[in-house]
């Protein structure tokens, strides 16, 4: 565990430092808990916030640590990209989320989709708090057998 917080932690200066140079992203670090059926999870994660267009932004996931039954640890592909549209707003920003995810490996395929809102705090420069709530539907197919689940995900964090 000391070593990952070491190379999230050196992965974390780095992007930091890239975006200081003034490129068209930013960062984000954050927790939160998911809720399933009476199966909560915590979680940590950390994602590029990519400037698309006007207020449109992309957010690939670039690491999750999932600390539910199971833990799980994701790093770079199969965890998710969302889009978010940000209102015009001056300190108080809300936000429209809307994503997928799609993987497919070991017999099983998985897709989910995402849909949500949020609220960011501060100016557009600096740290920037934010709070999110997300809807995810998820389905699931392992050997010719299919379900499906609904998650709640409430997460908050920092934006550099």
């Amino acid at each position: 565990m000391k070593r990952f917080l070491t190379i999230f932690m050196a992965g974390f200066f780095a992007i930091t430092s890239l975006q200081a140079g003034h490129l068209p992203f930013s960062i984000e670090a954050g927790g939160g808990i998911s809720i399933a059926g009476g199966n909560n999870n915590f979680f940590l994660e950390g994602s590029a916030l990519i400037h698309f267009y006007k207020n449109l932004y992309i957010r690939p996931q670039v690491v999750e640590i999932d600390f539910g039954s199971g833990s799980s640890f994701s790093l770079g592909t199969g965890i998710g990209l969302d889009l978010l549209l940000f209102t015009k707003s001056s300190k108080m920003r809300p936000y429209f989320v809307g994503g997928f995810d799609l993987f497919s490996g070991r017999g099983s395929s998985t897709f989910s989709a995402v849909v949500g809102g949020g609220m960011e705090f501060g100016k557009k420069k600096g740290f920037r708090p934010f709070v999110e709530g997300t809807l995810e539907i998820i389905s699931v197919s392992f050997g010719g057998a299919s379900s499906s689940s609904t998650v709640l995900k409430i997460r908050g964090g920092i934006r550099i």
